[in-house]
């Protein structure tokens, strides 16, 4: 069927527009269409084609989301493709940067131990001289440009108790980093300061003067970094000064003085701060080996006098602060031995446990001098034990030996002290102090109170004649033992008889008997 739309909206626009071709959004019958138009030249009308318009644009919403899926697909898949064949054709790249990272983090932590083999090493070898070579060298150790006639000074610091502190190598790292930062920071006024870290627990310092600089200017200074440093970590440490040197060839003898006042450590407290110039040391070649100190030492162990020995051996590790440490070394080494000889000696013939010192590091390694005498004490500890027991066991040996003596012999009147002396082997004022001291009285009384007991014994079951009974008990004279009885139980001997005949008669109810025989 044909229709005549010429007079609806949509076709008067077309005509009245005169296009060729175009396209529209019109609202028909309340729909609205998207019209695209066309001009037939040939047959002089227009082909219109409609569609409603919602529908074109689900249509395109729907082709333009699909669009971009497949754009974002496509692009993953080429990141994804583009990092593995990046990732394959780098991988080598990387590897050499690896190794070159962890090349340069084994440079900065093996340079502080490279720069203080070096510095060491020069120190070590600086004589009093040096040499504009040597000069650059130090300079090239330091990064910076010395002078020969520049003034310097040499601080070493030590940790103390480093040995039994419980620090780990990070912690100690962070305590030695601390310690330079501090020192340079308060010093850099008067000085170009180099820290170098000296391995364990010990810092070298090295100041270099940046203008003529007193001692009483920067001594305090150096002070104030200790305090500060004590007062904000937890750890104290020794400062050791070198004389101040007016010239850089002054820095190999400055190097071997706190070296050798780090090694006296144990002589000064912990916390301290030492300078060379107060602490001379005597020549080592002045030293003389104390013999009769020894020989007093090895009389008094062998003896059991622990105290003594202690007391000496005490002496002789003083006496050695004034010298250098290889004469310690030496000196301390000789006494271990001698004291150790004492010991086997004391053992094998007195029968004591095994006693015996430590070895000489444990010894020489120690921080201070009462943690180096500590081992010594124990063994002086242990000696005076030992010897203690063993006193005690031969002290009851020799008093039982006594009494025994005293027991089978009392009866008789020639039986006297010196007797027990010479059976025992000991000299009579020895046996007479000894007894005296354990049982509080003499031999003789206790001689003469057996006697005595034995005497009243015989007068309470014998009919003998008092004479007889004096004979006995070992009265030899019947006048002192009637003496003697009397002074001991306020009765004689024949009014002690009678009072025990009448004690029996009572107890028995007979009568008494006839009064016995003078």
């Amino acid at each position: 069927m044909l229709q005549n739309l010429s007079q609806t909206a949509f076709a008067q626009r077309i005509l009245n527009a005169g296009d060729e071709q175009g396209s529209f959004i019109e609202t028909t019958d309340g729909q609205s269409y998207f019209y695209v138009y066309k001009k037939m030249t040939d047959f002089n009308w227009y082909y219109v084609s409609y569609r409603p318009y919602a529908n074109i644009v689900a249509k395109a919403r729907w082709q333009l989301l699909l669009t971009l899926l497949v754009s974002i697909s496509f692009n993953c898949v080429g990141i994804l493709l583009a990092f593995i064949i990046t990732k394959s054709v780098s991988k080598p790249v990387h590897l050499l940067e690896e190794d070159l990272w962890q090349m340069q983090k084994a440079h900065h932590q093996d340079q502080p131990m490279v720069e203080s083999v070096l510095l060491r090493r020069f120190l070590d070898g600086a004589q009093s001289d040096l040499t504009a070579a040597d000069l650059q060298t130090l300079s090239g150790y330091l990064n910076c440009r010395i002078h020969l006639n520049e003034g310097c000074l040499l601080i070493w610091l030590t940790l103390d108790n480093y040995a039994r502190r419980q620090i780990n190598d990070e912690q100690l790292r962070t305590y030695k980093f601390a310690m330079i930062n501090v020192f340079e920071e308060l010093l850099e006024r008067f000085h170009y300061v180099h820290g170098v870290d000296m391995g364990d627990a010990n810092i070298c310092l090295l100041l270099i003067d940046k203008a003529p600089v007193t001692r009483a200017a920067c001594y305090p200074v150096i002070k104030e970094a200790q305090q500060k440093l004590q007062h904000f970590f937890p750890l104290t440490f020794t400062v050791f000064i070198a004389t101040y040197g007016n010239r850089i060839t002054d820095l190999g003898k400055q190097y071997r003085q706190v070296t050798e006042l780090a090694l006296h450590k144990r002589y000064y407290p912990y916390g301290s701060l030492i300078e060379a110039a107060d602490h001379p040391y005597q020549p080592a070649e002045s030293y003389i080996y104390p013999l009769q100190l020894e020989h007093q030492l090895t009389e008094a162990i062998l003896l059991g006098k622990a105290e003594r020995a202690q007391a000496l051996y005490k002496q002789l590790i003083w006496d050695l602060a004034k010298f250098p440490a290889a004469i310690y070394d030496m000196a301390v080494a000789r006494i271990t031995v001698t004291i150790n000889n004492c010991a086997t000696q004391l053992s094998k013939n007195l029968a004591l446990p095994s006693l015996a010192l430590p070895l000489q590091p444990a010894l020489n390694q120690a921080d201070q001098v009462e943690a180096a005498l500590e081992p010594v004490n124990r063994f002086f500890s242990q000696l005076a034990q030992a010897t203690e027991q063993r006193k005690q066991n031969h002290q009851e040996d020799l008093l039982q030996q006594i009494k025994t003596l005293i027991e089978l012999n009392y009866q008789d009147p020639d039986f006297m002290v010196e007797q027990i002396a010479r059976q025992l082997d000991k000299t009579l004022p020895y046996i007479s102090r000894f007894y005296s001291q354990s049982c509080g009285q003499s031999i003789k009384e206790t001689i003469t109170e057996k006697r005595i007991a034995k005497a009243r014994e015989l007068l309470k079951q014998a009919r003998l004649p008092v004479q007889d009974v004096a004979q006995q008990v070992g009265f030899a004279n019947p006048n002192y033992f009637y003496k003697i009885f009397k002074r001991m139980n306020g009765v004689t001997p024949v009014e002690y008889r009678r009072q025990q005949l009448r004690e029996q008669a009572k107890l028995s109810q007979t009568p008494p008997g006839a009064s016995p025989r003078n």
